[in-house]
């Protein structure tokens, strides 16, 4: 993997589950590099609901990459800010919502397969609709 300074992002939308299909994953290949990537779950999978997972090649870098820690949840050698797990980061209050559970869940009870049938599916019929 090439050297750089910057974070590589993909937002993969429903594009980025075509990695899914073997057939399908041609048309997204170099997302493998990527240092983060995003997808919308309800547009190709059985979430019904708003749904998305962020998968994060590197935890540590990311975390060095995007975090800002203000004076006020500065951790200190003592006191009950004390210890080095940061409490303080891990609340709802400086949280998103955990859009990712639905995801999991459904991966969970279906099974990869159930979802790469669903999305080879949606390509086909796509084509269909489109009349090719």
């Amino acid at each position: 993997m090439p050297c750089r300074r910057v974070w590589f992002h993909v937002d993969g939308a429903f594009g980025a589950l075509a990695a899914l299909v073997p057939e399908l994953r041609a048309l997204v290949s170099g997302l493998e590099q990527a240092d983060s990537s995003r997808s919308i779950c309800t547009s190709g999978v059985t979430c019904r609901t708003r749904s998305v997972c962020t998968l994060v090649r590197d935890q540590k870098a990311h975390r060095a990459t995007f975090n800002v820690t203000p004076a006020y949840l500065a951790s200190f050698d003592r006191g009950i800010a004390a210890g080095g797990f940061p409490f303080a980061e891990r609340g709802v209050q400086l949280s998103r919502g955990f859009r990712a559970l639905k995801v999991w869940m459904s991966f969970k009870t279906h099974g990869l397969d159930a979802f790469t049938q669903l999305i080879h599916q949606n390509v086909h019929q796509a084509h269909y609709l489109a009349g090719s």
